[in-house]
């Protein structure tokens, strides 16, 4: 059996929701919400996402000293599912990689 790496990686710009916090373990987590556009029979139509980020490592520091609810982001990163007992299906998580956060609004 060969072990072949796959590719797992995703790239996703938004607004942070809420100011990051760090977890007992130091780890960051903080929930984007990225809007996308697109036309259904000729109708503009407006789909709204939300994404739970974690942020491990180096990258937290950075995270607590930039990171704040409405900061625009860009972030690439990993999916992770985590399963828990009795939900109905796995929760999928991006695991940042690297964090681009977008000037400040004035």
């Amino acid at each position: 059996m060969s072990l072949a790496n796959n590719v797992n990686s995703i790239l996703i710009e938004g607004n942070m929701i809420r100011d990051p916090r760090v977890r007992g373990n130091g780890i960051c987590d903080t929930i984007i919400v990225s809007c996308s556009y697109y036309k259904n029979n000729g109708v503009l139509e407006k789909e709204v996402n939300y994404f739970d980020i974690e942020i491990e490592g180096k990258l937290v520091k950075d995270c607590i000293d930039k990171g704040y609810k409405g900061r625009s982001v860009k972030i690439i990163g990993r999916l992770r599912q985590d399963r828990y007992d009795g939900l109905p299906h796995p929760k999928v998580v991006i695991v940042a990689e690297s964090i681009e956060y977008k000037p400040k609004r004035k």
